[in-house]
């Protein structure tokens, strides 16, 4: 249900913010480039933020939400399933990063 104070004519940036960090991260470790943690906490910031604002001018959004769900969805999961599973677990996640 749409709630009245938040429908609009003016579109809604959604952002998945989690599949967005991953494959940046994804990007900025791979290739064989060493980089400090701290170095691709930084990167990594940088590019995300890039990102949005590259899709909010874009778009030109009247709100932007970004979410994050590290876990997947345990709704989805539960009506279906299946849901995802042809696919294999990541391997390179964000912990070794961010901690736990």
């Amino acid at each position: 249900m749409v709630q009245p104070a938040i429908a609009s004519d003016s579109p809604v940036l959604l952002v998945d913010g989690s599949n967005l960090l991953i494959r940046i991260l994804k990007a900025k470790t791979s290739g064989g480039v060493l980089l400090s943690p701290s170095e691709v906490i930084e990167s990594c910031s940088n590019i995300f933020i890039i990102s949005l604002s590259h899709f909010v001018k874009k778009y030109l959004p009247s709100r932007v939400y970004v979410f994050f769900d590290l876990n997947g969805s345990a709704r989805k999961q539960a009506l279906a399933s299946d849901y995802k599973a042809n696919r294999t677990k990541a391997t390179a996640g964000l912990s070794h990063i961010f901690g736990d």
